[in-house]
């Protein structure tokens, strides 16, 4: 079973009112460092029929999907059967990325449905670039990202405008938590000749510069071709939602 960029074109009939995505980071027993992604979202119908609403996660050799759990009415869980498939992009078949998708449907005008699940990425220098919008319209969209004080992150902030989106930073033990937030998205660009979703959405790069252990200062990159090969992986999946 293969899936092609093609099923993210969405039905409008679906909005989400809330989505919320928090990056944290953590170092292991040995010293390591890796991340977790936190994703939940809110969805309503806004159709008079059935309707079905979509959720698409990348992962690949690097990343791991945990928790992946549904809410009806945001309320009553339900199990969430997802199907595992490979990616396929204009024609080429990535040998590691992968695609979990699963549907459900809404029934009527003003069902609601709730999704959360856990991305854990196991090697930092290919954090997901961080995007506001999504596949449908967006009420509301929420990012936090937890900086630990052993951490040197580099957050590159893209196609910001002045105040938007709406961001803060608030000092915790250990650590710096900066909070950004967007409203009334409109859904991705399905247009033919649209420009690239890199060149007009709003999104943040994280890119692990550093980390301190014990003391030492341990740079995230060996060498160039290191840092060449980062930016070749980053640009593959810059327009993949997270």
């Amino acid at each position: 079973l293969t899936f092609s960029n093609s099923i993210l074109k969405e039905d409008p009939k679906i909005k989400i009112i809330e989505i919320k995505k928090e990056l944290s980071f953590y170092l292991n027993k040995k010293g390591e460092i890796y991340a977790e992604m936190e994703i939940s979202q809110l969805a309503e119908s806004i159709s008079a029929l059935p309707v079905k609403f979509r959720r698409y996660v990348y992962f690949d050799n690097n990343t791991e999907i945990k928790n992946i759990k549904g809410k009806v009415d945001g309320k009553k869980s339900y199990k969430v059967k997802p199907i595992i498939s490979d990616q396929e992009s204009e024609g080429i078949f990535h040998s590691d990325l992968k695609l979990c998708y699963f549907d459900k449907t809404l029934k009527r005008k003003g069902d609601r449905i709730g999704f959360s699940y856990k991305k854990v990425i196991t090697d930092i220098k290919y954090l997901n670039t961080l995007y506001f919008n999504d596949v449908y319209p967006v009420e509301k969209s929420t990012i936090v990202v937890n900086v630990p004080e052993w951490l040197n992150l580099d957050l590159r902030e893209i196609n910001f405008q002045e105040g938007i989106p709406e961001k803060n930073m608030t000092p915790e033990k250990k650590q710096n938590v900066f909070n950004f937030n967007m409203t009334n998205l409109t859904s991705i660009s399905e247009f033919k000749n649209a420009p690239s979703r890199s060149k007009i959405d709003p999104h943040m790069i994280p890119i692990v510069s550093s980390i301190k252990v014990k003391g030492k200062e341990i740079s995230m990159f060996k060498d160039v071709n290191d840092l060449y090969g980062w930016y070749a992986v980053s640009y593959t999946h810059l327009t993949l939602p997270t």
